[in-house]
């Protein structure tokens, strides 16, 4: 999530300096950093979706849960 807001904080400058500094987007890296790490934002929220997906169908097929519970808290009530 840094990395699409670094990009988005890229492109705001980038346009930025075109409107009101008069500078062309090819003189500054600015447009291609933002496209990059858009582009490494994007790709690891889509690994981390697939290694929960990963994980899911792992637990699954061996019929066992993720986590195990001992006991439960006594529970507190308000009054």
């Amino acid at each position: 999530m840094i990395s699409i807001m670094g990009a988005f904080a890229a492109i705001t400058l980038a346009i930025g300096l075109k409107l009101f500094a008069g500078t062309s987007l090819i003189l500054t890296p600015l447009p291609l950093l933002s496209a990059m790490l858009f582009l490494i934002g994007c790709i690891s929220v889509l690994m981390g979706l697939l290694a929960e997906m990963i994980m899911r169908t792992y637990f699954e097929s061996h019929g066992r849960m993720p986590y195990t519970i001992r006991e439960d808290a006594p529970r507190i009530v308000n009054v």
